[in-house]
């Protein structure tokens, strides 16, 4: 459970870490253990996704309660869950395709909390669910130009983890989420309002390229 006072109680632990130094000396031992171990640990790391996303879903389920449980979570949680299923993308996708748990994560997880404003108020922790959508179709069409293909309509294997249920679902989000960001400044980091806008509309392109929404 979480500890007394919510996120800010997390966000004062994790500053305490840092503080000790302990922080930059995990980080390290865990990169030797990646570079190490990272074959073997890959499955592990999207089992651990795939709870964390459905988790945050069971939460979720109870729309009384969601709001509170959500807000006792520090904006990590979704963002870094994010961040690891990118770097999966990227670095191994046929590994993220293969995976069991990738196709919920996507489909259920991933575009469902692009619109949950009431549950993530900040826009800016709400697109790194976009940006995980935006590198899945990144991805495939570097895929088809490094193939020679010219096919479209065709969905690559990774914009194929999103089903036509939430294909269909997730434009309007992701269209207010476009407007969002353009209305707000992002106060904890720098970002670019107008590349991260582009990478929405990349997303919102595939998609209509796909019969599935349809």
């Amino acid at each position: 459970p979480p500890p007394e006072g919510g996120a800010a109680a997390y966000d004062a632990h994790l500053h305490a870490i840092k503080e000790a130094g302990q922080g930059k000396a995990q980080a390290a031992v865990l990169a030797y253990r990646l570079l190490l171990d990272g074959p073997r640990l890959q499955p592990l790391l999207l089992r651990f996704c795939g709870l964390a996303g459905a988790w945050l879903e069971h939460l979720c389920a109870d729309s009384a309660a969601a709001a509170d449980a959500c807000a006792a979570l520090p904006a990590s949680t979704l963002t870094d869950m994010f961040a690891l299923l990118v770097l999966f993308a990227r670095k191994d996708p046929q590994a993220l395709v293969a995976s069991e748990v990738a196709a919920p994560l996507v489909s259920r997880c991933a575009c469902r909390w692009v619109g949950r404003q009431a549950l993530a108020s900040s826009p800016f922790v709400r697109f790194t669910a976009a940006e995980l959508l935006e590198t899945l179709v990144q991805m495939d069409e570097h895929a088809a130009r490094l193939a020679g293909s010219r096919l479209r309509g065709v969905a690559g294997p990774l914009v194929g983890l999103i089903d036509a249920e939430a294909a269909s679902e997730v434009q309007l989000p992701l269209l207010s989420l476009y407007v969002e960001l353009g209305l707000h400044t992002n106060a904890a980091a720098v970002s670019d309002k107008n590349g991260d806008r582009f990478r929405i509309m990349s997303v919102l392109r595939a998609l209509w390229q796909q019969p599935q929404p349809w």
